[in-house]
């Protein structure tokens, strides 16, 4: 057995190994709402997940966070192969999310096109307290007048 430890405070890891078994690895209490921002934070040794020794694929994660309200926000990104990590026995390795959203636009002839993504070019989803929300944008022009606006859709 190895171990993986994230970068983050809360969220949880997708891997799927090379027989292509998908292992979820959690670091959110059952039934957590907010927990007073998942309590301290804990030693590292807390921290770690047990996984069998071998190559793995990173295909999603989840970010989660609460506002100050209290209210749970969480990212969700998923891709069918954001990156490689090798788990190896007795080792613990520490997996680090980029915890930013990306936005990138294009003009495909005759439209324009939006591209928004989290780390290893992953496709996200932003929910508030359990619902996907809309993402909305705006396009200026060089003296910061708004020549276009919208929203992302999904999918």
């Amino acid at each position: 057995m190895g171990f993986v430890v994230p970068s983050f405070e809360r969220g949880a890891l997708l891997l799927k190994n090379s027989d292509g078994k998908i292992y979820r690895l959690s670091w959110l209490e059952d039934g957590d709402a907010s927990k007073a921002a998942a309590a301290q934070k804990v030693a590292a040794a807390e921290r770690r997940r047990a996984l069998p020794a071998g190559d793995y694929t990173l295909v999603g994660y989840r970010l989660c966070r609460d506002d100050a309200e209290g209210v749970r926000w969480d990212l969700s990104a998923t891709g069918p192969e954001m990156r490689t990590l090798k788990v190896k026995a007795g080792r613990a390795l520490k997996v680090e999310i980029e915890q930013k959203v990306y936005f990138r636009h294009h003009r495909p002839p005759g439209s324009f096109g939006v591209n928004i993504y989290g780390d290893d070019q992953a496709g996200i989803a932003i929910y508030r307290d359990g619902v996907r929300i809309p993402i909305g944008f705006e396009l200026r022009d060089a003296l910061g007048q708004v020549r276009f606006k919208g929203r992302v859709n999904y999918g």
